[in-house]
């Protein structure tokens, strides 16, 4: 399961003007990533694509670098929803895709079995992914 994003860049970057990008056609022009300060993504890297990148600790400072056609990179959509509308921003189709998957884990105390509701969602997560 995946938060519903977007890769997007400005409709004069040169990815938005290609047709059928090509794999790894993304590698040569500059992504924006945010920048994780927490401990529990340390060394784990998401969607990253061009080893040409700016990490940025603000998503509005990354949403107008890419409004201004300085490079790519994925955004929520609800926050580019009004951009794309208005050709402001340019989904990107990249062959690569654009969803991560996350690890889902379940924890319970050990003096305590998890109970009938619990139990049942925990099985339809794993039957679910």
């Amino acid at each position: 399961m995946s938060a519903s994003r977007s890769q997007v860049a400005a409709p004069n970057h040169p990815l938005a003007r290609i047709a059928a990008i090509r794999p790894d056609e993304a590698s040569q022009y500059l992504q924006f990533m945010l920048t994780d300060w927490s401990n529990y993504t340390e060394a784990r890297e998401f969607s990253v694509l061009s080893p040409r990148n700016w990490r940025l600790a603000d998503l509005g400072a990354r949403h107008e670098l890419l409004i201004g056609g300085n490079g790519w990179g994925n955004m929520p959509r609800h926050a580019v929803e009004a951009d794309i509308a208005a050709g402001r921003l340019h989904v990107l189709k990249l062959p690569e895709g654009s969803s991560v998957d996350y690890g889902l884990h379940a924890l319970w105390r050990k003096d305590r079995l998890p109970g009938l509701a619990t139990t049942w969602l925990m099985d339809a997560f794993e039957t679910a992914f």
